[in-house]
């Protein structure tokens, strides 16, 4: 695949992700904020997803930590800037046992152990 067609698939993907809502994910988001549900983070990673009534969900911060259309709409309603999902790679994890952990800058944790019989670590999708 050539540079200029790359290049096109990684806009359309980050389009994709901040494409514009419709009036029925609107809604569904201002019935998440009404009923006070918070975003809550995905497993092993640094995206962040809140439910909306009706067992859904709408993926606010994907898990490369980009924001989606859903999560600006989300933080623009809520007159808030949306958590920096990133951490400090100068920091020193902690471990405990086979697991070593990292803060987050939103003071989330996230975690990564070690794997005994393969030899290896076994990462979150943060790293």
């Amino acid at each position: 695949m050539s540079t200029s067609n790359n290049n096109n698939n990684n806009n359309h993907n980050q389009n994709n992700k901040r494409r514009k809502l419709t009036q029925g994910e609107k809604d569904a988001l201002d019935r998440a904020l009404s009923a006070g549900l918070k975003p809550r983070a995905t497993a092993g990673s640094k995206g962040l997803i809140v439910s909306v009534p009706g067992g859904r969900y709408r993926t606010l911060i994907t898990s490369k930590g980009q924001l989606t259309g859903a999560g600006q709409y989300f933080y623009q309603k809520q007159n808030a800037s949306p958590p920096n999902r990133t951490f400090d790679p100068a920091q020193e994890p902690q471990r405990v046992g086979r697991r070593e952990t990292v803060v987050l800058r939103d003071g989330n944790t996230t975690v990564r152990t070690w794997d005994h019989i393969h030899k290896k670590w076994n990462l979150t999708r943060l790293g």
